[in-house]
């Protein structure tokens, strides 16, 4: 595996990751762990911003005058 830079994106260490796996196949382990990874951060933020997404679009309906800051 090339070394580490903490610059580098999942996406940059995984293509990195695919280049040196032809070079030593028991790294495809390794690559199917990164892969896993990146996907699950990715769904865990999708799904963050969207249920604070519904929820303000929800309360933006319930009470507008309130969501705005002219309510009480």
């Amino acid at each position: 595996m090339p070394p580490h830079d903490p610059h580098r994106g999942d996406a940059a260490r995984i293509i990195a990751s695919l280049k040196t796996a032809s070079e030593a196949p028991h790294d495809r382990h390794r690559i199917l762990i990164l892969i896993g990874g990146f996907f699950s951060r990715l769904s865990v933020r999708f799904l963050s911003e969207t249920v604070t997404g519904l929820f303000r679009i929800t309360s933006f309906h319930v009470a507008p005058g309130r969501y705005l800051g002219f309510g009480s």
